[in-house]
């Protein structure tokens, strides 16, 4: 009786003990530390703080255990402009109890990024002699921003508030959704505040002068501009004349008053002298300038004064899932300085996309870090420069698909394009209407692009192109098109 007695105590000591060892690993497990990505709605940030790093730090510390010491999650930093958020060192428990905080939109764990590789000008046919670097001064006034495998957290953040006008980077995350992806949702704040715009004007002034970086102010009160005693008193920085007066009258009365600066919208005869530092643009070039400066409380400008404005083979290796040189063709920087028509989109666009692909409301916010987009007309359709249509391999029905699509004319005056279609092998494209006609720079048509296909049971991909070759023969505007099976990765 004594010997089964000691085998049932060591049975229960081993229960016990096995017990204690899987509560001890689950606790380890609870409590090891991971960094995250985290995103925020900052519409629910309380009055009391002075800032939402202040707030941030906030919520980590309220996650802190008290009772455990191996509790310890810590801020690692904030973002503002990139996405909306902050990078921390959470465990999985704290991880949970971060989702119940008011304001909480997504999280997920730091990633490894994937090292891509960037090669030197000669592969662009950059030179110090003739092409894109000549003709735009060497980049003078151009802010590059290079990110590198040694990126610091606040490097995909700071590029994008300081404005900088090209971004350069290096690497990637693979097999990552967009709203996991720092690099897409970085991207996609940067394409929303734009790298900077100039817009020209014209003025007699008679200095070199350069106004650097002043706030712009535009309001009903001021804009009219036929008050120096009201301007006298305004803030410091330029005022937008709004195109409701004489411009002769605006230009008389900043000119005696304490403004340091203007921009005139009227699409008057040139004035016959400038005696303030002063430009005036165009009614519909005004149209990004009201937009830039009514979304943006911190909107700053630059006015630059008698300045002059200048309007290889073989090709390096693409990666083994981009499509092998058939595409878009190799970048050409000079050639891109004179392109001739371009396919605008915006960022209500980009959301028309997402909302296409069923993101959830967060997961969109994730990217967007505002609740001003909704998803009222999903669309698939970017105004892209290239089509895709995707068929089922074992389906031999005949489908029709529609892509539309606007250009915008940047080359110089009026201009007649007409298209040239290459057709994929096994379909038909057309394209309506056929001759695009341009009044003016800076105008918009649109097309339509018809591609009718089945599928192919061997599942090649076949593809053509459509190209719209201007009248003179100055301009070719080339986008691929691809007829390709659907792939299930």
């Amino acid at each position: 009786m004594g010997f089964l007695n000691g085998i049932c105590h060591l049975k229960c000591l081993l229960r016990s003990l096995c017990l204690t060892s899987l509560l001890l690993t689950l606790r380890i497990h609870a409590w090891s530390a991971t960094t995250y990505i985290v995103h925020m709605d900052k519409s629910f940030m309380p009055k009391a703080f002075a800032s939402h790093l202040s707030w941030y730090s906030s919520i980590v510390d309220s996650l802190r255990s008290t009772g455990n010491p191996q509790s310890s999650p810590s801020l690692i930093y904030s973002y503002d402009s990139g996405s909306h958020g902050f990078s921390a060192v959470l465990s999985a428990y704290e991880l949970e109890k971060l989702k119940m905080s008011p304001g909480f939109v997504s999280a997920y764990p730091d990633r490894t990024a994937t090292v891509d590789t960037t090669h030197t000008p000669e592969f662009l046919s950059l030179n110090s002699y003739s092409g894109l670097w000549p003709a735009s001064n060497y980049g003078e006034d151009v802010i590059i921003g290079v990110i590198d495998s040694g990126v610091w957290p606040e490097s995909l953040d700071e590029a994008i508030h300081d404005g900088v006008d090209v971004i350069s980077i290096s690497m990637g995350f693979d097999g990552v959704p967009l709203y996991e992806d720092p690099i897409a949702i970085a991207s996609f704040a940067a394409m929303e505040k734009g790298d900077g715009k100039t817009i020209p004007g014209k003025t007699l002034f008679p200095a070199t002068a350069l106004v650097q970086d002043l706030a712009l102010i535009y309001n009903k009160t001021l804009s009219a501009c036929n008050s120096s005693v009201m301007l006298s008193n305004a803030p410091g920085g330029i005022i937008i004349c709004d195109n409701t007066g004489s411009l002769y009258t605006q230009i008389s009365e900043i000119t005696v008053s304490r403004v340091r600066a203007a921009i005139f919208i009227s699409d008057e005869p040139e004035p016959s002298g400038m005696p303030c530092p002063g430009v005036v643009i165009s009614t519909e070039d005004s149209l990004a300038l009201i937009k830039y400066v009514t979304s943006n409380k911190n909107a700053q400008a630059s006015i630059k004064f008698q300045q002059t404005i200048l309007g290889t083979k073989p090709a390096p290796t693409v990666a083994s899932y981009s499509s092998r040189a058939m595409g878009a063709g190799q970048i050409d920087p000079n050639q891109a300085l004179d392109p001739g028509l371009i396919y605008d989109a915006t960022p209500r666009d980009y959301v028309n996309l997402m909302c296409s692909m069923n993101f959830t409301q967060k997961q969109i916010m994730t990217i967007t870090r505002s609740k001003s987009y909704n998803c009222s007309n999903p669309s698939s359709d970017l105004n892209y420069p290239s089509f895709i249509v995707l068929y089922d391999p074992n389906m031999s029905k005949t489908t029709v698909k529609t892509f539309q699509r606007t250009v915008t004319n940047v080359g110089e005056g009026s201009a007649i394009y007409k298209v040239k279609i290459a057709q994929p092998e096994g379909s038909t494209i057309t394209v309506s209407p056929e001759t695009l006609v341009f009044g003016k720079t800076y105008e918009k048509q649109s097309f339509s692009v018809t591609i009718t296909y089945s599928s192919n049971s061997s599942g090649k991909v076949p593809f053509g192109e459509v190209v719209w070759v201007e009248e003179n023969g100055k301009h070719k505007v080339r986008s691929p098109v691809v007829v390709s099976p659907v792939v299930n990765f």
